[in-house]
């Protein structure tokens, strides 16, 4: 191997010879194939997270009554708000997870060695990818029940209006 390599084998060469047999290349083999695995598991994820969102939009919006009430409108802000927030804890939680995967293989992985370079790519795409799916699906359900509120809000701001109107020639 040249001397200005950045990939180091050594932590397969197990008899220390400086050379690899067989048994040391099918176990550098095997951990690239590991670090190929977890590379496809991630993009498959990022896939089923995108399938996942377009579910969520194609799902059928639910149906605005004509006349809202005030405490109707109030009671679909508060559940926009809380769904925020349980977004945004999901969201926390995924964060932390993941980032705590990715530190460990990190600190525990010889950064020399193109197994562990492989090694910690799978498990940033694994991680990213799913955090992604979850940011995704998150980002679009939180913008559906927000469009919702917005429907609601017309509606009552329509309610308003016939029932001022209604006030009106009823004076008359």
């Amino acid at each position: 191997m040249p001397e200005d390599n950045d990939f180091s084998f050594d932590i397969f060469d197990i008899d220390g010879d400086g050379k690899l047999d067989a048994a040391e290349t099918q176990l550098l083999h095997d951990h690239l194939e590991e670090g190929e695995e977890n590379f496809a598991a991630g993009r498959r994820t990022v896939t089923y997270g995108r399938s996942i969102a377009r579910k969520i939009k194609a799902a059928e919006e639910p149906e605005v009554p004509e006349h809202v009430s005030r405490r109707e409108y109030e009671d679909k802000k508060l559940e926009f708000v809380k769904d925020c927030v349980i977004g945004a804890v999901i969201l926390l939680i995924a964060g932390a997870i993941g980032g705590t995967v990715v530190y460990v293989f990190v600190s525990s992985l010889d950064f020399g060695s193109a197994v562990s370079s492989a090694l910690i790519l799978g498990a940033v795409a694994v991680v990213g990818a799913i955090f992604a799916a979850l940011l995704y699906g998150t980002v679009s359900a939180l913008a559906d029940v927000r469009s919702t509120l917005k429907k609601y809000e017309k509606a009552y701001k329509r309610s308003l209006s016939r029932k001022k109107k209604a006030d009106k020639d009823q004076e008359k």
